[in-house]
């Protein structure tokens, strides 16, 4: 097959024939992207990258024409991905010994800031789960401007006062934990107040009858 035969897309339709401006050059890429088409994360890493290079060095109807014969869809997904793993092929190669083999999880991976990169890359390791890249990446919310119901405080004079608090607490357990201290400060005299509202709220006493 030639540069400028007539192809066929994935659902057997005739696709408009491409004529490369560069044909040696186009060839030149697409045989170092099938070199590196292998599940390593080094290769994969090297694949990327240069995908990032034939998107700047070739001529946009060369690069569709690189696109189709490595069967990447530039409006796809994958070329989506890929990009972005090539795009950050600097901060991730140094690591690649320790980074995940799948390369949906080293996209997951070239979308966090540098700075936060860097400061997961002690947990990183061949076998962590998309799920675990998450959990590691994660951000915490931002504090609320008023104090929620789960900051729950003691006595307020603060010589003898401090404050329990129970924003770590599953919302759906929050209210039974608010309602076990109400019970303790009914046996220990500490008075327990919602710190949104300033209500002291009222003890509460709950009594199990024998059977």
């Amino acid at each position: 097959m030639t540069l400028n035969d007539n192809i066929t897309n994935n659902d057997g339709v005739a696709a408009v024939p491409v004529v490369a401006t560069d044909p040696s050059k186009v060839n030149s890429f697409v045989e170092k992207y099938r070199l590196f088409g292998k599940q390593s994360v080094r290769s994969l890493l090297e694949l990327c990258r240069l995908l990032v290079q034939a998107k700047e060095e070739l001529a946009p109807l060369d690069f569709s024409e690189f696109c189709r014969r490595v069967s990447l869809q530039e409006s796809g997904a994958t070329f989506t991905k890929y990009k972005k793993i090539g795009e950050a092929y600097l901060r991730l190669i140094p690591h690649a010994d320790n980074l995940p083999h799948a390369w949906t999880s080293l996209y997951d991976l070239a979308t966090v800031a540098p700075a936060k990169f860097e400061e997961i890359c002690p947990s990183l390791n061949p076998h962590i789960t998309a799920a675990e890249i998450e959990a590691l990446t994660a951000k915490r919310p931002s504090k609320p401007t008023q104090q929620p119901r789960s900051a729950v405080q003691t006595d307020p004079q603060p010589q003898s006062g401090f404050m329990i608090s129970l924003a770590d607490v599953p919302p759906e357990k929050l209210d039974d934990a608010i309602e076990v201290l109400q019970d303790m400060s009914h046996f220990y005299g500490f008075k327990v107040t919602d710190v949104a509202t300033g209500k002291v709220l009222p003890p509460v006493l709950t009594i199990v009858e024998a059977a």
